[in-house]
């Protein structure tokens, strides 16, 4: 029950929370992954085989690569009220 919490579920609002914020989705969609793995890692004694749930996250780490990108080029998202303001 604990990892469908962590992956799935806690991937998900990560993807939904990116819809809006890349940084705050990305950082909630990475950590629930590495949670999961550490958590299959703690009850299994091993890591999840295959490539479905690093493939899954990617997006995740995709997130988190934008928001540092947008950040580093000085990228200002334009609003309605930033529009207001005369920006």
């Amino acid at each position: 029950m604990v990892g469908i919490m962590l992956f799935p579920l806690g991937l998900l609002l990560g993807f939904v929370v990116a819809w809006r914020r890349e940084g705050w989705g990305g950082v909630i969609a990475t950590g629930s992954f590495l949670a999961f793995y550490a958590w299959n890692l703690t009850v299994s004694g091993k890591l999840p085989g295959g490539l479905f749930f690093p493939l899954l996250a990617t997006s995740g780490f995709l997130f988190l690569v934008c928001w540092l990108l947008s950040g580093i080029s000085g990228y200002r998202r334009v609003t309605s009220r930033t529009l207001q303001s005369g920006m």
